[in-house]
Order: structure tokens, then C-alpha cells, then sequence
């Protein structure tokens, strides 16, 4: 990760599977941070950790639910219209975009 970091200048395109892989919540949010910073890459990353499910870090509609036949954003996989205000992680434990 650190050299994915030091190079991001020169990188267009990242995908990281498990980008938080052993890491603890709150490097993990760190993480999270010095990859949103570069405005010059798109970035696609991929966890199963529930805490970065917040609107501090992304809009709604830029959070994907993978099932193996089927990818949704979580903003088309509610009813609800999703605001600033709304717990995102709390949301999906129960079960609100199934």
C-alpha cells in the first residue's frame, strides 16, 4: 500500500481487492482517505468491512452490493431515499437493501 500511495500520482486506473485486508478500522479509514485525496485515478476498492459504509467517505450511489449474479448500488436497492444524515452501516445490517 505505501508504494500504491507514493505513486498514485502516476497511476489513472486502481483496483484493490481487499484493500484493508489485517488492517485495523481505524488504518483502514486512513487508508481510505489518502486514496480519496487523488482526484486524477479512478479508484475501485473491495471490502467486507461494514464501518466504511458511512457517508464520510462516498455518496450512496457509489457504494456497490456484489451478489454473485447481480451488482447494485445501494442507493437503487432501497426505497428510502438516501440522505447526509442516514447511517449506511446500521441500514445494511438490517437488512434494509436486500
Amino acid at each position: 500500500m505505501y508504494l500504491i500511495i507514493k505513486n498514485l500520482s502516476k497511476i489513472k486506473f486502481l483496483f484493490i481487492d481487499e484493500f484493508d485486508a489485517n488492517f485495523h478500522f481505524e488504518l483502514a479509514e486512513e487508508m481510505l482517505q489518502a486514496l480519496k485525496k487523488q482526484e486524477e485515478c479512478q479508484i475501485l476498492v473491495t471490502t467486507h468491512n461494514t464501518d466504511l459504509m458511512n457517508n464520510k467517505f462516498m455518496r450512496p450511489d457509489c457504494y456497490l452490493i456484489m451478489m454473485p449474479n447481480k451488482v447494485t448500488a445501494i442507493a437503487d436497492a432501497t426505497l428510502r431515499e438516501l440522505r447526509q444524515g442516514h447511517n449506511l452501516e446500521k441500514l445494511y445490517q438490517s437488512g434494509e437493501f436486500n
